[in-house]
């Protein structure tokens, strides 16, 4: 559960938009893969995501000592492609930051 609270899961909230042209308009209730798709087709690149081959919620709760999480770089033929060529059907954008002494004592309350 500690290391799960260390990583912030994107949400999409309006995530962006490029001069006005519509189709660069990200869907504000996209999450999980869905969200990595799009992002994918909208040119970002080496995405860190947690991986998985069962589901999403598969992909974000193995997330043990950071082993099953990669850049993710291409989605193709219906997997997720990662930059040391392996290939997965899930893929989580996720964001690594360090914690506040605010979380670690919620942790450790928690725990």
């Amino acid at each position: 559960m500690a290391f799960q609270l260390s990583f912030i899961y994107y949400n999409c909230e309006v995530c962006f938009s490029l001069v006005g042209d519509e189709k660069y308009i990200m869907d504000n209730q996209l999450t999980g893969s869905d969200l990595t798709r799009a992002m994918l087709e909208r040119d970002y690149q080496k995405i860190w995501c947690a991986v998985g081959d069962e589901s999403d919620q598969q992909a974000v709760s193995d997330l043990n000592g950071n082993d099953f999480t990669a850049y993710i770089v291409k989605f193709q033929n219906g997997y997720f492609y990662c930059d040391g060529g392996m290939k997965w059907l899930y893929a989580v954008p996720i964001k690594i930051r360090p914690l506040t002494y605010k979380e670690a004592v919620f942790i450790k309350i928690a725990c």
